[in-house]
């Protein structure tokens, strides 16, 4: 268990991932580290945008940007979750991102027990489909600071144990290791998933 540096890690992915549970994981073995949980700040200082007058579930990524910067000014070890990552939080501080991954049959069940609505599900299982999550993230944050890990047949320990790994160079960063579109087509779902 390292304790002495510094080092600001974000976990990021479609939701239903396993971010938050992860983060908890992690959080434990990561001795003296805070966790920054991008949702609980917007919901906090109320980010969200309005339009005539009501709320919507639209972010203000500027004003939440500055929110995430003043809390990583406060916390040198840190774990950093949300979805949200690729468009708040500052690159240059950040030493790891780690995209989560899972496959399209094990996230639309995920999201349909926790109830999401059938747009909601398949807007999500899309976007881990075509990759918007890595693919934001590697852009923002670069290949030498990213990394990715399929979490469909693993637990959520063992993905917290492959991050700490992963932050002190115990084993390679993985990208572009999973590939979604050819197992739907392997298996003759992309009608299913993609409304082709």
């Amino acid at each position: 268990m390292e304790t002495c540096q510094q080092y600001r890690v974000v976990i990021t992915g479609t939701p239903g991932v396993g971010k938050h549970s992860t983060a908890t994981f992690l959080n434990k073995k990561l001795v003296g580290s805070t966790i920054i949980d991008i949702n609980k700040v917007a919901f906090g200082h109320d980010v969200f945008l309005n339009i005539n007058g009501q709320r919507t579930d639209e972010v203000n990524l500027k004003k939440l940007s500055n929110l995430i910067e003043t809390e990583l000014l406060l916390h040198d070890r840190c774990i950093i979750i949300g979805h949200l990552a690729p468009y708040v939080v500052n690159p240059k501080k950040i030493t790891l991102a780690a995209v989560l991954r899972r496959s399209p049959y094990h996230l639309s069940s995920t999201l349909e027990h926790r109830g999401y609505s059938i747009s909601k599900v398949n807007d999500n299982v899309v976007s881990e489909i075509l990759d918007v999550s890595f693919f934001d993230t590697l852009k923002v944050f670069g290949a030498a600071k990213t990394t990715e890990i399929d979490t469909s047949n693993i637990t959520l320990v063992e993905v917290a144990d492959i991050i700490e790994s992963t932050l002190f160079r115990k084993c390679d960063r993985k990208i572009g290791t999973t590939d979604w579109i050819s197992l739907i087509c392997r298996n003759g779902d992309s009608n299913k998933f993609l409304r082709l």
